[in-house]
């Protein structure tokens, strides 16, 4: 069991000591946990036969336990020997194949609009040519003379 009091007293008895110092202190007055390994991206996609894509979504996903050091992500080599999901995560697919649904709605909302936009403009073109012969003088439009 982790004294509390005891932390305190090292903590006050050690004013200089890094984060990481403290933290492995902790870990090791816990009673046998060990501080988490962490390993780049590259490192854990190599160890589990897969592409850093499929590491960076997880981690999205929170899957994986991460962090971000010095601009690079660092896994938990722990969550890694615990998660199974490594291959290409499918759920990708189904979020692509939404959208390229709802891009092919669109595709034929346009369409439609499309085809009434020609529909308008074909009556506007009859009704002018229907204005012109409306003009014209009245022995023309009998005669049927241009």
């Amino acid at each position: 069991m982790l004294d509390i009091e005891f932390v305190n007293a090292k903590m006050s008895s050690c004013n200089n000591f890094s984060l990481e110092l403290f933290k492995k202190m902790i870990y090791s007055f816990a009673g046998g946990f060990t501080m988490p390994n962490w390993i780049s991206v590259k490192d854990a996609a190599k160890k589990k036969n897969c592409t850093t894509a499929n590491i960076r979504y997880l981690i999205r996903a929170k899957k994986l336990e991460a962090r971000k050091e010095k601009g690079q992500w660092l896994v938990n080599e722990e969550s890694i020997n615990e998660s199974k999901d490594f291959s290409q995560p499918y759920d990708i697919f189904s979020v692509l194949n939404e959208q390229l649904k709802e891009k092919d709605k669109q595709i034929n909302l346009l369409q439609e609009q499309l085809g009434q936009a020609h529909q308008l403009l074909a009556m506007e073109k009859q009704e002018k040519l229907q204005l012109m012969e409306a003009k014209k003088p009245w022995y023309r439009r009998l005669f049927k003379k241009s």
